[in-house]
């Protein structure tokens, strides 16, 4: 039975932080059990979620987005889809800077979890993974003639990284306008921009809901990365910022 340390509720209501507090408020602490009736029979407790004053059912969104805040899901934190990976092209890249790497720079790069198994920043780095990002060219302004689709990855993500802004640097053509006193050249993109939209949109992609995207059209190049707001962020209140 109830006592002042264990509470029955028969459902979740709006408010159960008061519950929280008095208990917290107790030195002896205390329980609180959803789906009980107050003679300690058992009511249940079935999938759903109480919004308002009424209950309804969870919707995938909102168990990957309860789940998300609940694991702090991160790419030091999410595994590796696989274990057994190699990284002789990191290995090269810290050659190129002069940096030579040593045994011990797996672990200094934080690329293992507490188990000791990798992690998926590690499977993003190592010389062979899952992840491709694609470039799509469309005749026009729109997705009605798709010209051609690339697809740059499967392979250390600094490398995909590396032919993807080359291949823009190709396609960021130039444009010349002469006058009477001198030649005015112009590029279709700031090229600095385009390289940090680029890779802005790849190092802060949430991989798990997807990878990024670079649309190339007649008039401009979009560059799409995958996430969201910040947890309990409006989209009212981010553009407000």
């Amino acid at each position: 039975m109830e006592s002042n340390r264990i509470e029955y509720k028969r459902e979740l209501n709006d408010r159960p932080e008061r519950s929280v507090v008095s208990f917290l408020n107790y030195t002896g602490g205390g329980e609180i059990v959803i789906g009980m009736n107050d003679d300690a029979t058992v009511h249940g407790v079935g999938d759903c979620v109480r919004v308002g004053s009424s209950s309804q059912p969870m919707s995938e969104q909102m168990i990957e987005e309860l789940l998300s805040k609940r694991q702090q899901l991160s790419l030091q934190t999410m595994n590796s889809p696989r274990q057994n990976l190699n990284f002789k092209q990191l290995r090269i890249y810290y050659e190129e800077k002069n940096h030579e790497p040593t045994e011990q720079f797996i672990e200094s790069l934080d690329l293992r979890q507490s188990s000791g198994e990798f992690n998926y920043a590690a499977y993003l780095i190592a010389d062979e993974n899952g992840v491709s990002i694609k470039i799509a060219t469309y005749a026009g302004t729109d997705k009605v003639d798709l010209l051609e689709t690339r697809e740059y990855g499967n392979r250390c993500i600094i490398t995909a990284t590396t032919r993807i802004l080359d291949r823009l640097d190709s396609e960021n053509r130039t444009f010349a306008k002469i006058t009477t006193k001198n030649r005015l050249e112009q590029e279709r993109v700031n090229s600095i921009a385009l390289k940090e939209a680029v890779i802005n949109a790849i190092v802060h992609n949430d991989y798990t809901k997807g990878v990024p995207l670079v649309e190339i059209y007649a008039d401009r190049i979009v560059v799409t990365s995958c996430g969201g707001l910040v947890s309990d962020l409006t989209v009212e209140d981010f553009f407000k910022c």
